[in-house]
């Protein structure tokens, strides 16, 4: 059985040699050669799609490991209290990422009752003789196979793994809604004397792993408590083009070539794909900017709204 890794493979390059023949005939529509190539091409596309789908319904959930060690999680027990303050925490977290993921930074009717039904974040076990929580949530892949919380995971744990230069660049990936929440926790793992692994096994079969030393979450707690939003606007960009990724951002530059690196979300993916490198395009993005209070450092990032023309 072909791995999961392999079918994601699949599934970015033949993504690539997609958009490769959209853009040649977006100049030439009569490129017979690339209408082939294209009509080959989406079948194998939508075939490899349908296999990650069935593999990740198979999956059916995603189980995370949150392992408490320190004095008041000795003999595998803790403060009530404690725990309930923790998990809120990390559940809001996981949570807003989930949001962010699927549908950036817009608002959805329904959206919070959407994904919370979509991740359904539960207490799955307690683990023996040491406190050790298993925490489950629903795979649940939409069409093309992709699922929220897999790639929530995946951008908080790669977050969280960041190194102190790569932090601030790194919000837009896990969305600055989740960033008071992952202070919160931090703050009370720290006030706690409490330290934290968090462990994941990926449909990649990887098991990818967060430890958090006493040392690493007090220089968490401070440098997100530092974080602050200083401004959210609406800004129109006119541009074209420039480069697309398929993890979820593209980049635009305008006449007066300034380049924009613009995230979008799950729901808006579809729609992205038909776009090609060099083609004009209008968007409305929001603009949130951030800023380090302890550096002074401010950052903006750029979510895409919606596409207002791409002709």
């Amino acid at each position: 059985m072909e791995s999961v890794k392999s079918i994601k493979d699949h599934i970015a390059q033949l993504s690539a040699f997609v958009s490769e023949c959209e853009a040649k005939l977006a100049v030439n529509p009569n490129d017979f050669a690339a209408r082939l190539e294209l009509a080959s091409l989406r079948p194998k596309l939508k075939s490899y799609r349908d296999k990650l789908a069935a593999e990740n319904t198979e999956r059916y959930k995603e189980v995370i490991e949150l392992r408490f060690k320190g004095r008041k999680a000795d003999y595998g027990s803790m403060p009530l209290h404690a725990i309930g303050a923790l998990t809120d925490s990390f559940y809001n977290a996981l949570f807003n990422t989930s949001k962010h993921v699927q549908y950036g930074d817009r608002q959805k009717k329904n959206g919070n009752k959407i994904i919370q039904e979509t991740i359904d974040l539960r207490l799955e076990d307690i683990g023996k003789g040491s406190t050790i929580l298993f925490i489950s949530a629903k795979t649940s892949p939409d069409l093309f196979g992709n699922s929220i919380i897999q790639s929530s995971l995946d951008k908080t744990l790669g977050f969280l793994n960041s190194s102190d230069n790569d932090l601030m660049g790194n919000i837009s990936n896990i969305g600055v809604g989740s960033i008071k929440f992952l202070s919160k926790l931090f703050k009370e793992l720290n006030e706690d004397d409490l330290e934290l692994d968090i462990k994941w096994r990926s449909p990649e079969d990887t098991t990818v792993l967060w430890e958090g030393s006493k040392e690493k979450i007090l220089s968490l707690a401070n440098t997100l408590s530092k974080i602050q939003i200083v401004g959210t606007e609406r800004i129109t960009i006119d541009g074209k083009v420039e480069s697309l990724h398929l993890k979820g951002k593209m980049d635009v530059k305008d006449e007066e070539k300034n380049r924009y690196s613009i995230s979008f979300p799950f729901d808006l993916k579809e729609e992205v794909k038909t776009l090609h490198v060099g083609q004009p395009l209008v968007v409305e993005t929001q603009k949130t900017t951030i800023l380090n209070e302890a550096t002074g450092r401010k950052r903006s990032e750029y979510s895409l709204v919606r596409i207002i023309s791409s002709t």
